[in-house]
């Protein structure tokens, strides 16, 4: 079991095959729910992330997403902004070093590598304008 059903607002335990998937440990499913629970979030906190994962879970349901496609827009809405200072400029680039260093995949690459959007570096890897 990775985190207690009764503190979190979002249900981690039901992405545990995921998580698994991922080759995620306990501690570091734990390390994503603390960064989603931070106090000083204001915007991307754990709603914002229950929202995402229904979102995604609705268009997986309704036909629009492969399992595949459920599974890499999951773990970018993990992983996105896990990291948080809001006075560090390089947020979403500390959260996919978080992602490289607490999963094991051969599609990671497509969720850390993604840079749909223009960044002021060019070696600059986000989770891109999804989220």
């Amino acid at each position: 079991m990775f985190i207690s059903p009764g503190y979190d607002l979002l249900d981690y335990q039901a992405y545990e095959p995921l998580f698994r998937q991922f080759g995620m440990t306990d501690g570091a499913v734990a390390r994503v729910a603390q960064g989603w629970r931070e106090k000083h979030r204001f915007f991307h906190t754990e709603e914002h992330l229950q929202f995402l994962t229904s979102q995604i879970e609705d268009w997986f349901r309704e036909g629009n997403l492969t399992e595949k496609e459920r599974s890499i827009l999951l773990m970018a809405a993990f992983f996105h902004d896990v990291v948080y200072n809001p006075m560090a400029p390089d947020n979403e680039v500390q959260s996919v070093q978080l992602f490289d260093q607490l999963t094991q995949h051969p599609d990671k690459g497509v969720i850390s590598d993604y840079s749909g959007h223009p960044a002021p570096r060019a070696d600059r890897r986000t989770f891109g304008p999804v989220f």
